[in-house]
């Protein structure tokens, strides 16, 4: 199974998180896994909301919800931030 190796940011908290993401999960499942454990890693910087969204660090483009990790061409540490 391929894999992309990305860093979340918490820019609230001023940390940031590297993780391992299958190719075959979506948008929205990794920003649900990511808030997950920004949640339990986090708790007196991060209270997690009913939607959560992706973007890329560098541009501030948001990843659309329904696409896969897999059809972004993502290189080993592309930064994304979970707001």
């Amino acid at each position: 199974m391929k894999k992309a190796f990305l860093c979340f940011h918490l820019p609230i908290a001023n940390k940031s998180f590297d993780l391992w993401i299958p190719n075959d999960m979506s948008v929205h499942e990794v920003a649900r896994l990511a808030q997950k454990m920004l949640q339990e890693q986090e708790s007196r910087f991060y209270l997690a909301g009913n939607t959560t969204s992706l973007y890329l660090k560098d541009s501030g483009e948001e990843l659309e919800a329904n696409k896969y990790i897999g059809e972004f061409e993502f290189i080993d540490g592309t930064e994304l931030i979970l707001a």
